[in-house]
Formats: structure tokens, C-alpha cells, sequence
């Protein structure tokens, strides 16, 4: 197993030159202001050992043409070379002499995942850290949280569709009994033909109003108009027959009623078959959820058992429901402590040749948290690089940076 013994660094970002010599310590703090360079320190480490992917696209101190950094290994140096056109050159030749022909190759096998910040882990919204941690577990759940995502979308469209048909089930709730309609259009003709008699009548009894007058006026004007008189008199006695023998309808009321009411026992009908149409809907929205809900519960059971399957990074720590669990609780439910411990836990179960870890931002953190990691690096015989910050240099060890070297 390896660990840091010296690192040194010169026109890195913000440094100038800094050469730290921890001697394989396991608890290393890089303190000192903001913009000192205590950043360009951890990101050294990260930028010798992991590779392109991790440097940065201008690595060079500004106004300098070269740079290098150099870590000193328990068997190994490492030697990165920076030049200004963009070019760098990696070397990493055993303390005895010989040089590895493809060093990156062969620091691959010794480093873990470098870019892995378990306090960053910590803040990571759940997509994030259950992403994250199933990458790092080697668990490869996409083809099954593809199925998932397309499943729960369809259930997600099928409630859509059952809540709404809820609504107008309910509205049309008290409907739930069917409709006998009358026949409207044999009512409404009966109604007509009532009209129409009455009408008729009143017609009659007009004409008889004419003949009176008429009567009146000839009897006033002309004695010699007695015959026609007379046949006006045979022609009243006539209608007033007619008359009698003519009933006045009296079923308007009852008719007009009866159209009322049919009217509303339609409009109780319609909402009688919207009834049954919704509840239809319901039925069968209902059918589907339960459907894609079995397929979804299929589905988690199998990432399960996918998980079950393997070895997990930490004790007690399990993936459900898409999210992580420690003892059985939700990650986010646990307390700062916990949630570090178990980001470094899964940071030390990668087991690498190369014993590293760097936290970036170790001023979010208490004493508590701070003795924590101590303890963990001593216990795990790990290498914790932790990044601080303070206005001046502590009693403790800590390395103190500024204005990009060592104070």
C-alpha cells in the first residue's frame, strides 16, 4: 500500500512553489486565505496521478511557461511536466531506477477514484448521490430504470386520466339510477292540437261577435233586410251548435307539466349514462394503474435482488426506492456524522494500492466532523488531504498557504 510522502509543486494554478513533506501522515490540513493557492495544492495531487481527465486547460501560473509537479511515493516518484504550447509529459520511475514504460497504465491500478469528495457526496440532491453510488459500486441499473421511468410515466398519465374521471363520476353520482323518458314529441303534439282547438274556439266566438254587430246594424239600418236577418239568425243558431257540440280543452296546464318534466328526466338521463360512461373510464384507468404498478414493483424488486446480489461498499448501507439507506434510514434523515462516515467509508471500500482521499471544502465543517475524518484515516491507515481555510497559521500541523507558497 502507498501514500504520500513529499509533494512538490512549482507554477500550479496559483502556486509559486510549495514543497510539503507529510511522511505518509494520514491526516493532512491545507489551510491558509482564499485565492492563496490551497485549492491549486489538493488539485495537484488530483492533476499528477489521475490523468488528462483531470487537469485543467490552463494549468500554467499566469506568466510562466512551465510547470511541474512532482509527488513522492512510498516505491515511486511521480513527475508531471506542464508546457506552454499545452503539452505535458508523465513519468513515474521507482526508487531504484527504472522507469515505467506507460505510467498512466500504471497508475490506474494504484489510484482510486481521485475526483470522489465524500464531503461533496454529502450534498449531492438523491439523483446525484445514487448515480454517483451506483458507479462507484459497479452497478449498472439503466436498462431497468429506463423501464422504470417509462412505466411510472404511463401510470403517471393513467391516474391523470382516473382522477379526472373521478370528478365527473362524482358529479354525476347521484344519478346512479336509470331514466324512464316520456315520449316529449307525442306530449308536445297533444299541446299543439289543445292550441289548436282553443284557438278555433276563440275564433268562433269571434265571428259570433261579428254576426251580433252585423245583426245589429242591418236591424238598425233596414227593416227590409229581415230575411237576411233571418238567415243570419239560422246561421248563428248554426255556430252556436257548433259550439256546443265543442268541448274547451282544458290540458294545457297538464300538458305543459308533463313536457316540464319529461325535459328534466332527460337531463337526469344524460347524466345517468355519464354516469356509467365515467365509471367505465374509472374502471378501467383504475386496471391499467394496477397493471403498471405491478410492473413498477416488479421492477424495484429486481433492482433489489440486483443489489442484494452485490457487495455493498458499506455495512448496513442498501439502495430502495431510489434512494440510499443507512440502518435504515434515509440519507438525507442522517445526521452530518453519519453522512460522512459513510461517504468515506464507500471512498476507503474501493481498497486502492494508492490511499487517498481529498475533501475540498473542509470549512463547512465542525470539530466534531473534522476529529471524525481524523480518526477514520488512523483507523483505515488511509491518507486524508483536507482543504481549510484561516486567516493565519494554527498550533497544530496544519500547512499554512499563501500567496501560493508554504508559510
Amino acid at each position: 500500500m502507498s501514500k504520500i510522502i513529499k509533494l512538490n509543486v512549482q507554477n500550479i494554478k496559483r502556486i509559486k512553489a510549495v514543497e510539503i513533506v507529510v511522511d505518509g501522515k494520514n491526516f493532512v490540513e491545507i489551510t491558509g486565505r482564499n485565492a492563496a493557492g490551497k485549492s491549486s495544492v489538493m488539485d495537484s495531487i488530483a492533476m499528477a496521478l489521475g490523468g488528462a481527465k483531470l487537469c485543467p486547460d490552463k494549468p500554467i501560473r499566469q506568466g510562466q511557461d512551465f510547470a511541474q509537479i512532482m509527488i513522492e511515493l512510498d516505491d515511486v516518484i511521480v513527475r508531471r511536466l506542464f508546457y506552454k504550447g499545452g503539452d505535458s509529459k508523465l513519468s513515474v520511475t521507482s526508487k531504484e531506477g527504472f522507469t515505467h514504460k506507460s505510467p498512466q497504465e500504471y497508475l490506474n491500478k494504484l489510484i482510486g477514484t481521485l475526483s470522489f469528495d465524500p464531503l461533496v457526496f454529502t450534498t449531492l440532491d438523491k439523483a446525484k448521490r445514487v448515480s454517483l453510488f451506483k458507479k462507484l459500486s459497479g452497478i449498472d441499473t439503466a436498462k431497468l430504470d429506463e423501464e422504470y421511468q417509462n412505466l411510472y410515466a404511463k401510470r403517471r398519465d393513467a391516474n391523470t386520466i382516473a382522477k379526472r374521471a373521478q370528478i365527473e363520476f362524482d358529479a354525476v353520482s347521484e344519478h346512479s339510477k336509470p331514466v324512464e323518458v316520456p315520449n316529449v314529441s307525442e306530449l308536445q303534439k297533444k299541446l299543439d292540437e289543445s292550441y289548436k282547438v282553443n284557438n278555433l274556439i276563440e275564433n268562433l266566438r269571434s265571428q259570433l261577435i261579428t254576426i251580433d254587430s252585423d245583426r245589429e246594424e242591418f236591424m238598425r239600418l233596414l227593416k227590409d233586410f229581415e230575411q237576411k236577418i233571418v238567415c243570419l239568425e239560422t246561421k248563428k243558431q248554426t255556430v252556436m251548435a257548433e259550439i256546443d257540440s265543442m268541448a274547451a280543452c282544458d290540458k294545457i296546464p297538464f300538458y305543459t307539466s308533463q313536457i316540464n318534466e319529461a325535459q328534466d328526466m332527460i337531463v337526469k338521463k344524460i347524466k345517468h349514462e355519464d354516469h356509467l360512461k365515467y365509471k367505465s373510464i374509472l374502471g378501467d384507468a383504475n386496471k391499467v394503474c394496477e397493471s403498471l404498478q405491478h410492473g413498477i414493483d416488479k421492477i424495484i424488486a429486481e433492482i433489489a435482488e440486483l443489489m442484494a446480489s452485490k457487495k455493498l461498499p458499506v455495512k448496513n448501507l442498501e439502495l430502495r426506492d431510489d434512494d440510499l439507506y443507512f440502518n435504515s434510514v434515509p440519507f438525507d434523515q442522517l445526521s452530518q456524522a453519519e453522512k460522512l462516515r459513510v461517504a468515506v467509508s464507500m471512498a476507503i471500500s474501493e481498497k486502492p494500492e494508492l490511499k487517498i482521499i481529498r475533501i475540498m471544502d473542509g470549512s463547512l465543517l465542525d470539530s466534531n466532523s473534522m476529529q471524525i475524518l481524523s480518526e477514520m484515516a488512523h483507523a483505515n491507515d488511509f491518507q486524508i488531504f483536507i482543504e481549510t481555510v484561516s486567516d493565519e497559521k494554527s498550533s497544530n500541523e496544519s500547512i499554512f498557504i499563501e500567496d501560493g507558497e508554504v508559510v
